[in-house]
């Protein structure tokens, strides 16, 4: 009914809202702390740990942007109004690029990320919102994998199509997997994970015209795929 249909919409905005305050709080409050701290202790710090603790700030300040401008792209793709903006995307460099955030990011503590097999080709696409779809990936499968866990972030081509995917050897619960895009709707905490796979399925099918897949089980673990149609590959590089 129009009345259900208008609730789940009111349902997955206030969610959408929610993780956006949320992730924008975070930063600021990184951004804040840093702040303060040069404020305060600049008389006491060293020129070299004065230089880092700028270079976070400006980290800081890119992160927030991103997350901002972001949150915008994401509202237009609700209401159908996004428009990819198309380039031509080094494939390996991107890979690479993605690889090194999250080998060094907080929640890969304890975990391995790494590259697998990586082909060397360029493919028009949203460099930005595809940036995103694998970093999304990425971090759900670290938070999926256990202390030691390794993630394998790869992409190849077949029949002329580009295949990402990120490995995990975690396993999900099968009642996680029927409900896995569907999680979105979710107004619970913890709902983060599946606001993020859906924004990906949003972004990589309607948008980017790909195919989100996954397996889960014993003993490959869990293996997210993101597959993107073959006149969207320039040409293998040499």
């Amino acid at each position: 009914t129009l009345s259900t249909h208008a609730e789940h919409l009111l349902e997955r905005r206030t969610v959408l809202e929610r993780l956006f305050f949320h992730d924008v709080l975070n930063t600021v409050g990184g951004i804040q702390g840093l702040a303060e701290l040069l404020n305060n202790n600049v008389q006491n710090l060293s020129s070299e740990q004065e230089q880092e603790y700028r270079r976070w700030l400006l980290d800081l300040s890119k992160k927030l942007i991103d997350e901002i401008l972001h949150q915008r792209k994401l509202m237009a793709a609700e209401r159908g109004d996004f428009k990819p903006e198309l380039g031509i995307v080094p494939v390996k460099d991107l890979m690479c690029e993605v690889q090194a955030l999250y080998a060094n990011h907080e929640v890969a503590e304890g975990r391995v990320v790494r590259l697998g097999e990586v082909c060397s080709c360029n493919i028009i696409s949203d460099q930005h919102i595809l940036r995103r779809i694998l970093g999304n990936l990425v971090k759900n499968a670290v938070e999926s994998s256990p202390l030691g866990g390794v993630v394998t972030l790869s992409c190849r081509q077949s029949g002329g199509e580009l295949i990402f995917s990120v490995n995990n050897p975690g396993v999900m619960p099968g009642e996680v997997q029927l409900q896995l895009f569907r999680r979105s709707f979710s107004t619970k905490e913890g709902s983060g994970r599946g606001m993020g796979t859906y924004s990906v399925r949003l972004f990589g099918e309607k948008y980017l015209k790909g195919k989100i897949e996954f397996t889960s089980c014993e003993p490959e673990g869990t293996t997210f795929t993101f597959t993107l149609p073959k006149n969207g590959v320039v040409h293998t590089l040499d």
